[in-house]
């Protein structure tokens, strides 16, 4: 099992989240289960998504596609997507991450 953490700015995340929405069913046809939409703290405009996948390379496929970047485009993500991929599962429920702002 991977998890995929994909962090990017959208110009305004009322306005995106409905494509994100709608774009679930390509995102399961690829294998992707949605794991997590966050916003920043202090700019809700920074949006997190956190996903699983047992078939990291289907999903590398997804985030590669045309479609994708059109949904993107359209939904309004004003920069480049900064991609984390974690592989097995999780050490430790209990465990801490420190994010600096």
């Amino acid at each position: 099992m991977s998890t995929i953490v994909v962090r990017h700015t959208v110009k305004d995340f009322d306005a995106w989240k409905p494509y994100y929405d709608e774009h679930a069913p390509a995102r399961e046809r690829y294998r992707i289960q949605d794991d997590g939409v966050y916003r920043g703290a202090s700019d809700p405009n920074k949006v997190v998504l956190v996903f699983q996948t047992d078939d990291y390379e289907r999903a590398h496929e997804f985030f590669e596609s045309d479609d994708l970047r059109e949904t993107m485009q359209k939904a309004g993500v004003v920069s480049a997507p900064t991609v984390w991929v974690a592989d097995g599962d999780r050490a430790d429920s209990r465990s801490s991450l420190a994010i600096s702002r």
